[in-house]
């Protein structure tokens, strides 16, 4: 395949002429490097070549290969239905990643951030030169150790939030953690401290339950704790991109939960208006976050809303347009849980004397999961019945509302 004939597919990409542009800068550092042209269409071969490759995502690269991978000089283009549409990255890369010193464009060509990125992650501003200098390869390599230990310490937090303790997690603390599970992974959001709206007091507190109690049954757990609208779909996108296809996917948000029309919005910590356009252009949307997975091919995916309370923009709930949240549309190998039905407020607590620091929903949720040998649809529906009965008791209508397209049978905990 030669130049001109990647050229060509570059053209065919949308705004051609803006990627174009890209190109010629990409094509230009490559031919300082006199790279050929990969050939053939199997890029697992491909290997000290220029090529251009589309990823099963529909994402777009362009540039160095290397024993099958993106290595060297290239241009990464978003192309898929995510939050970076057309969106770009330019500059080195290693082991499919965006590794080294590098620039990340938005769609209109502005520069988001510009400097040192390790393993996918911005970790330090620095200008882009045409060629690194030692120093700068030390710092990088600095970096990366530093990344690493970080990603260690998160993994080391993850396993002590499996550990017994009565005082976090009430529902394992008799329970060893199975061992972590390849294909089960798990993104777990809690926001509580809401600059603009009301904040919270256990959106955090629920999410660190869930987290301990997934890790417990053998989920690979990444927890995130008030996150801005940049730091929440930078997880979002990370996450998405260990999905991969058979995976078992769990996805947790507690916070404020917005309904626009027929669409539900996850609010970040930084929101800054209740206007309808400045939500839609801040939050994000749920349906994103379910096309991502159906994209990803996930073998089924479970996410669960706990965001169904009052109007955020007028009181302390933890939702607007109205009680509850819009139905919604879950895609086959899905399901869709939120904490209380459309029009419905979810409880944080059964009156003033319940000491419990998790909310109705999270508290019943995680004593069900433990069960062992009930599959999700038993789970689920326990834990509508229950939740329902305990609202009721204090005079309450919550009846957690389920969306379900899941075709087989699915278990948190199974044993023989």
């Amino acid at each position: 395949m030669g130049r001109w004939q990647l050229l060509f597919q570059v053209i065919q990409m949308k705004k051609p002429l803006s990627y174009l542009i890209f190109f010629l800068m990409v094509e230009a550092a490559c031919a300082q490097t006199n790279l050929p042209a990969c050939q053939g269409t199997d890029t697992s071969k491909w290997s000290n070549c220029f090529g251009a490759s589309t990823l099963s995502n529909r994402n777009k690269y362009v540039g160095e290969f290397k024993d099958g991978e993106f290595n060297g000089q290239g241009t990464f283009f978003y192309l898929a239905n995510d939050y970076w549409k057309g969106d770009r990255y330019v500059g080195e890369f290693k082991a499919n990643k965006f590794s080294g010193l590098g620039t990340h464009y938005d769609a209109n060509g502005t520069v988001v951030n510009q400097g040192i990125w390790v393993h996918s992650n911005f970790v330090s501003s620095a200008t882009v030169q045409q060629a690194t200098s030692p120093t700068l390869e030390i710092e990088i390599l600095r970096l990366e150790k530093a990344e690493a230990k970080r990603k260690q310490n998160e993994a080391e937090e993850q396993l002590r939030l499996s550990q017994p303790n009565a005082q976090l997690t009430p529902a394992v603390t008799s329970i060893s953690p199975l061992p972590l599970s390849a294909n089960r992974r798990a993104l777990v959001i809690g926001n509580d401290t809401y600059k603009t709206v009301g904040k919270l007091e256990n959106a955090r507190q629920d999410a660190r339950t869930i987290a301990s109690n997934l890790t417990s049954v053998g989920y690979q757990v990444t927890l995130k704790l008030d996150l801005t609208e940049k730091e929440m779909k930078a997880a979002l996108r990370t996450f998405s991109e260990q999905v991969q296809g058979g995976d078992e996917v769990m996805f947790f948000f507690a916070g404020h939960g917005v309904q626009l029309g027929a669409a539900n919005y996850l609010l970040p910590t930084d929101i800054a208006s209740d206007s309808e356009a400045q939500v839609k252009d801040e939050a994000i949307q749920l349906q994103r976050i379910l096309d991502d997975m159906s994209d990803r091919k996930a073998k089924f995916t479970l996410a669960m809303i706990d965001a169904c309370r009052d109007n955020p923009f007028k009181t302390a709930g933890r939702s607007i347009g109205g009680r509850g949240l819009a139905p919604t549309t879950a895609a086959t190998g899905q399901m869709v849980i939120f904490s209380a039905g459309t029009g419905q407020q979810a409880l944080d607590r059964l009156g003033n004397s319940d000491k419990n620091k998790n909310g109705l929903f999270t508290r019943v949720f995680v004593q069900e999961m433990q069960k062992p040998n009930q599959s999700i649809d038993r789970v689920i529906k326990n834990v509508r019945n229950q939740v329902a009965a305990m609202a009721k008791s204090v005079g309450h209508d919550q009846v957690p509302a389920i969306y379900d397209q899941v075709l087989g049978d699915f278990y948190f905990k199974a044993e023989k």
